[in-house]
């Protein structure tokens, strides 16, 4: 099967909300550097080795939730994640081989917009992805849910034609990007792929 990577129908990445902890973990670590004092060279000091490691694991932490990304374009989901080259993982789920898409939120969830979203794969105990603190979490598995009925319903094949036109591909793109949910060089690179095609 063909996948239809042209232009996404919902963009999912971390809210800022995930990145209050490991924030308090860098100011953390700021503040007990800061607090220090002047050791000979040889002298072992602590508030420098504490400081200077909640600094780089708050800054991991932030570095690695920025790189989470859940794409949802017309006939597959992609689920981007991982910081180094060693640990960067990519899955890409046809819909025929999603279950069903499920949301969570919290009372901060409910009031913040976000939500966990979990992609069970079939029906019962099953392998499944899962993701926490993402944005547009409601159109996601909406849109994820309305395309596994359409296709068990038989309203949808599984490889469907693409049959937008590119004015319409390029607005939504544009309106992507207003949003906040594609970066520049996410939109200038689906931008080309839609005029070329």
């Amino acid at each position: 099967m063909k996948t239809n990577f042209n232009a996404p129908v919902v963009v999912s990445r971390k809210h800022w909300a995930a990145y209050i902890i490991p924030a308090l973990l860098l100011l953390t670590g700021l503040l007990i550097f800061s607090l220090r004092r002047n050791s000979g060279w040889l002298e072992f000091d602590f508030k420098l080795f504490l400081g200077t490691l909640l600094i780089s694991i708050g800054l991991l932490r932030i570095l690695a939730k920025r790189k989470v990304k859940w794409t949802l374009y017309e006939d597959a989901l992609q689920i981007e994640y991982g910081l180094f080259p060693w640990n960067k993982s990519l899955f890409q789920l046809p819909i025929y081989n999603i279950y069903e898409a499920l949301k969570s939120h919290g009372m901060f969830g409910y009031f913040l917009k976000y939500g966990n979203l979990e992609i069970r794969r079939t029906e019962g105990v099953t392998s499944s992805f899962s993701g926490t603190f993402l944005t547009n979490s409601d159109t996601m598995m909406q849109e994820i849910n309305s395309r596994v009925n359409d296709l068990q319903a038989g309203k949808r094949s599984p490889a469907p034609a693409t049959n937008i036109s590119t004015a319409e591909e390029l607005r939504k793109l544009a309106q992507l990007l207003a949003e906040g949910s594609i970066t520049q060089s996410d939109y200038e690179m689906l931008k080309q792929k839609a005029i070329m095609k």
